[in-house]
């Protein structure tokens, strides 16, 4: 889709939104659940996988220990 596809698609549904639930919804609230709804289906579940390795306590490993690996496997000093 272009990008002014995506700004009309947009539009379409905050005007409709709006109009369901009033006025003082908040755009930043309007885009976020529109993003959701037109996203990948595969980034939500990546998302939500995510969520639930940080529910099990699994909080990934420090930067530098990353990013130290990143450097060494790509000859960066």
């Amino acid at each position: 889709m272009q990008t002014s596809e995506l700004i009309d698609a947009f539009v379409q549904f905050a005007r409709e939104q709006v109009h369901q639930r009033g006025e003082d919804f908040p755009i930043d609230d309007l885009f976020d659940e529109w993003r959701m709804q037109h996203s990948p289906v595969e980034d939500w579940q990546a998302i939500k996988a995510s969520l639930r390795d940080l529910e099990d306590g699994e909080t990934g490993r420090p930067f530098g220990e990353s990013a130290a690996e990143f450097r060494q496997r790509n000859n960066i000093t």
